[in-house]
């Protein structure tokens, strides 16, 4: 039971640094998901895009950036849609970090199960 409350309380650190050291969202990012809408037919919602990163995960480990692949997804689900909409951005965002080197490929499953489940909850929200 004691390694639970050490993995639980390493879990805690890391997630409260990341959440702390988030990229700014910058006008061109801004730009970009509007464009998006746009693009789609969505409606711009009234709140300011903003995006987070790789949500609850490092934005790059070992080489393999996944900077670009989360800015998509945030931008995806800021739009909202169907749940078949959210889970091909799902999908997309598994395909797009694979490919971003083998470190990718290796964490393109725990990124996929990790929005799936928890994208766009209470968890997410929370942090």
């Amino acid at each position: 039971m004691k390694y639970f409350y050490i993995i639980t309380i390493i879990l805690l650190i890391g997630v409260i640094f990341e959440r702390n050291t988030l990229p700014p969202t910058t006008d061109e990012m801004i730009q970009e998901a509007q464009a998006f809408g746009v693009a789609n037919n969505k409606t711009i919602p009234p709140k300011t895009f903003k995006q987070d990163g790789c949500t609850l995960f490092p934005d790059s480990i070992l080489g393999s950036d996944f900077k670009e692949a989360c800015l998509k997804h945030d931008i995806v689900y800021w739009h909202g849609g169907t749940e078949t909409e959210k889970d091909l951005a799902d999908q997309t965002l598994k395909k797009e970090v694979a490919e971003t080197g083998i470190t990718g490929y290796l964490l393109q499953v725990p990124f996929y199960l990790g929005v799936h489940y928890f994208g766009d909850t209470w968890l997410t929200k929370f942090f």
